[in-house]
């Protein structure tokens, strides 16, 4: 039996927030936006099928900042997002089987559209913190799906 093609039309974002955010803090020596040199990121995600036609995606990043100043600490921080899809046609797709894993375009789509909703949601709340300046650099969604996920660096810059 064929597996009927996926369109990104049959997904819809349905709710997408922040389940946690953190950054550390250092009393003594506080770290602003403007002295930090790099930002590395690790990203984790995890897709997972709920009732009927939805699909769950979560995204958990960490961020190490690498201060300009060496006698500084690297700070760390990161947020842990879900976003909620409904996919039409989603039994169909999956051919009613369970455990079986999600199509390649579907789960491409529901990241890639995870992952930049994260990187706005970062940007929000990071604002007055060292993770200010982090922004989530611009990947190849179906890496964020590999096994081995990615460690990502974005040089720090001024507009």
């Amino acid at each position: 039996m064929t597996t009927p093609p996926f369109s990104p039309d049959q997904l819809q974002i349905s709710y997408c927030g922040i389940i946690s955010f953190q950054v550390q803090n250092d009393e003594d020596a506080p770290l602003r936006p403007a002295d930090v040199e790099q930002y590395h990121f690790t990203v984790q995600s995890g897709l997972s099928v709920a009732q009927g036609d939805w699909l769950r995606v979560l995204l958990k990043v960490n961020c190490d900042a690498q201060p300009i100043d060496p006698e500084k600490r690297p700070l760390t921080g990161g947020i842990t997002t879900e976003c909620f899809f409904q996919i039409t046609g989603l039994d169909e797709l999956l051919q009613g089987k369970a455990n079986e894993p999600i199509p390649q375009g579907i789960a491409v789509t529901a990241v890639s559209i995870a992952y930049s909703t994260t990187r706005g949601l970062l940007a929000s709340k990071a604002s007055g913190t060292f993770l200010e300046g982090a922004v989530l650099p611009i990947v190849q969604p179906a890496k964020l799906l590999a096994p081995d996920q990615p460690t990502l660096y974005s040089p720090r810059f001024s507009i």
